[in-house]
């Protein structure tokens, strides 16, 4: 699951076509999630779930535990069922390192600039991609409320680039296998998605 933080790819000269361009950025958020998936499995299957007004006292001590994304919570109800609102999931180490990888497949995902995602956007959309791009920022940076490391994000990007650059060959359109996976892709970033990635829980 690490690998999908190489996935990020930097253009520098034009590509010829968007299919090209669609290529070069679905490969390695799918093949990561693909590849992550039995250690999600695995890891949130031998993971296990706590109580925290079962913890000894702490002096209000702050706990600092993963965020979950849909993936994560699809997961959990599948081998511990419901979970109280006041229990949280002492992870395995497999399930830990599922989890970075999919906060690095959702970060790659992102449909803004010369991220993976924003490979896929302005290959299935063009030059739309140019209109959506502020939105879709502003909207990342609102989710700064919820965990100021989007706002770092944000500048990130912001300092990258917000809009694709063209490829050579505007014109010739996605074929339905590619926009099947354009479609995989989408699927995959709201399931690997989490607005805080990291939740914070004060003990009693």
């Amino acid at each position: 699951g690490f690998g999908t933080f190489g996935a990020f790819i930097r253009i520098y000269t034009p590509i010829r076509s968007k299919r090209e361009l669609f290529d070069a950025g679905v490969a390695g958020p799918i093949a990561g999630f693909v590849a992550l998936l039995p250690f999600l499995l695995f890891g949130v299957a031998h993971s296990h779930p706590v109580r925290l007004g079962g913890l000894p006292p702490m002096d209000n001590m702050v706990l600092f535990a993963p965020g979950r994304s849909l993936a994560i919570d699809l997961a959990i109800r599948l081998f511990h069922g419901p979970v109280a609102p006041d229990t949280y999931l002492d992870l395995h180490p497999m399930a830990l390192g599922a989890w970075l990888g999919l906060f690095a497949t959702a970060l790659n995902l992102l449909p803004l600039g010369q991220l993976d995602g924003g490979h896929i956007l302005y290959a299935a959309l063009g030059r739309w991609q140019r209109r959506l791009a502020i939105p879709l920022w502003i909207g990342l940076a609102a989710l700064g409320f919820l965990w100021s490391g989007w706002w770092l994000w944000c500048g990130i990007v912001f300092l990258l680039g917000l809009f694709h650059p063209p490829v050579r060959d505007e014109r010739t359109p996605l074929d339905a296998k590619r926009r099947a996976l354009a479609l995989c892709a989408l699927v995959i970033f709201v399931l690997a998605f989490m607005p805080t990635p990291l939740d914070v829980l004060l003990l009693p």
